[in-house]
């Protein structure tokens, strides 16, 4: 090898590489009086090290550095497993006003359920029993009052003190802007003193970007008693809470089996990067054409032998008159000789010739999209690659699909989340359970016209109809409503009543025959005519008069 420098060498192939460095480079006689130590005291650490290790109890938190710059053990990031941070998630919610719209309208469908219904097709939600068949007791609908109550006002009347003040609605409208936002609704269950008779006494929200789950293996609880923390709240780098799975409630939209993503959720506004940044450059596109744009829309030409002083009083006049707005978009003058009129040239097309508005069009109709929602329900038009035809559903049509798509899965999560977590938690034998009331008016039309194909094929009696609503008892209720049973019944109840009538006539004798009631009226009216020869004398008079002939009476008038 053919040494380059002091402590580089070259090889045959002619790539330079450091040289090897001497041992008297680095064999001090410290180094030397330190390594001869280690060799011989080396027996007797390694075996009080490893009876350290063995009845040496966990440490709460073995990397206190790392604690102190916030990197927790067990504790997951979810930046790395978007690479996006929470407040960026939130910026774009934010200042991306589609995106603000479509959450906004969210919020305000979901706050519409938060209340008791006043009517039939008012909506709202219910505590009812989880077996349809079965009819509560008094002691029943009065606990399913109560939990009702509670759900309103976020609390037992008797915990109210030691919550925060919040209603159903503020509560809901919280942890669907969290979901909506960062895919991850958050809220918090609060005990009683005694846990076991008063598991959950009331619930508020949590800031879900807040939440870090945890690995219970690796993580070491501050908490005394508590091993198996399924969560914590993190504020600053600090955390200020930990939470096992009796005391959080976390539900996530758009789950996943990658491994990478460490059990959180992928927010909608991930998939939307692009699009969202595209709809802010448009605006602010427009926004600083009309503000600080100052590019001219063209050049006049103006053509003709003019003299210079006419050419300088016509710029002043047009740039008096004609200078727009805060004298933005300047427009060269252009003076020839050559020619007589004026000319203007374009330097670029409008936004409808470029096709501005369709663009705009279609990114927003793709984030209304990914959030399953028509761009009709926050009061924009959708885009379409054809024009509509006659076969196209009309827009009640769309907002009801729409519904269909967006509205009710993200109703069912909240629900699931308050059964699970506050219903059942109460009741373990989860005889009650949370239900949203008129979800769909169109899903209450099929209920109707079930129970009545029901009815008309013999099913079921109107009577249990009535019950499963929950409605006042009829007192015709038990009539069928099918043809071949209706008439069936009718049968059985005109034999029961001839059995009653005939129960209550007497006795006859046997072998006589009783006769009926009509053959007694027509002997009761022969006993009561006149004899033969009367009834022939009363007839006598009339016979004569008939035979008689008429009398005539003739009167002469005299003139």
């Amino acid at each position: 090898m053919e040494t380059l420098a002091p402590g580089w060498v070259q090889t045959p192939g002619g790539l330079a590489v450091p040289a090897e460095v001497p041992a008297s480079a680095y064999m001090t006689p410290a180094f030397t009086q330190f390594m001869n130590a280690l060799v011989d005291n080396l027996p007797s650490i390694t075996t009080d090290l490893a009876k350290s290790l063995a009845v040496r109890a966990p440490q709460t938190k073995p990397l206190d550095m790392l604690d102190f710059v916030g990197l927790f053990q067990g504790v997951r990031e979810p930046q790395a497993a978007s690479g996006i941070t929470n407040e960026t998630l939130r910026e774009m919610a934010r200042k991306c006003s589609p995106a603000a719209a479509v959450i906004s309208c969210y919020c305000n469908q979901v706050g519409g359920y938060a209340q008791i219904p006043q009517s039939e097709t008012d909506v709202g939600f219910r505590v009812k029993l989880r077996d349809p068949d079965r009819q509560p007791t008094p002691e029943e609908k009065a606990e399913m009052q109560r939990l009702e109550d509670m759900i309103l006002e976020c609390g037992l009347p008797e915990a109210q003190e030691m919550l925060p003040e919040q209603t159903f609605d503020q509560f809901i409208r919280s942890i669907v802007r969290d979901s909506l936002t960062l895919d991850g609704m958050a809220f918090e269950l609060i005990p009683g003193v005694n846990r076991e008779k008063f598991p959950v006494v009331g619930f508020q929200p949590i800031d879900a970007g807040q939440v870090r789950l945890v690995e219970p293996e690796q993580y070491h609880p501050k908490r005394s008693g508590v091993r198996n923390i399924f969560a914590v709240q993190m504020r600053r780098g600090e955390i200020i809470g930990e939470y096992d799975r009796s005391e959080i409630a976390w539900g996530i939209r758009n789950p996943s089996t990658d491994q990478g993503r460490l059990g959180y959720g992928t927010s909608e506004l991930e998939w939307l990067i692009k699009i969202v940044s595209c709809l802010l450059f448009g605006i602010d596109f427009n926004e600083k054409y009309f503000t600080t744009s100052s590019i001219p829309p063209g050049i006049i030409t103006v053509a003709g032998a003019m003299h210079p002083e006419v050419q300088e009083g016509i710029q002043r006049q047009w740039q008096a008159q004609m200078q727009g707005p805060g004298n933005w978009h300047h427009t060269p003058l252009i003076f020839t000789k050559d020619g007589q009129g004026a000319a203007f040239v374009k330097f670029r097309d409008s936004n409808k010739d470029m096709e501005f508005h369709q663009l705009l069009a279609f990114m927003i109709t793709v984030l209304c999209a990914c959030y399953n929602i028509h761009p009709e329900e926050i009061g924009m038009q959708s885009w379409a690659p054809v024009q509509a035809t006659l076969n196209q559903p009309s827009p009640q049509a769309r907002i009801e699909a729409s519904r269909t798509r967006g509205l009710k899965p993200l109703l069912r999560l909240v629900a699931n989340l308050i059964n699970h977590k506050i219903i059942w938690q109460m009741f373990p034998d989860r005889k009650y359970i949370f239900r949203w009331v008129n979800i769909d008016p169109a899903d209450e039309e099929r209920e109707l016209e079930l129970r009545r194909m029901r009815l008309e094929m013999g099913l079921t009696l109107p009577s249990q109809e009535i019950a499963d609503a929950d409605r006042e008892k009829h007192p015709f209720a038990h009539i069928p409503g099918n043809a071949y049973m209706f008439q069936a019944w009718q049968m059985q109840e005109q034999a029961k009543q001839q059995e009653k009538i005939q129960a209550e006539q007497p006795e006859v004798e046997r072998g006589q025959e009783q006769e009926p009631e009509w053959w007694h009226g027509l002997q009761q009216k022969d006993q009561q005519r006149p004899p033969k020869d009367e009834e022939e004398e009363s007839r006598e008079p009339a016979r004569k008069s008939l035979a008689e002939p008429e009398k005539v009476i003739e009167v002469t008038i005299n003139d």
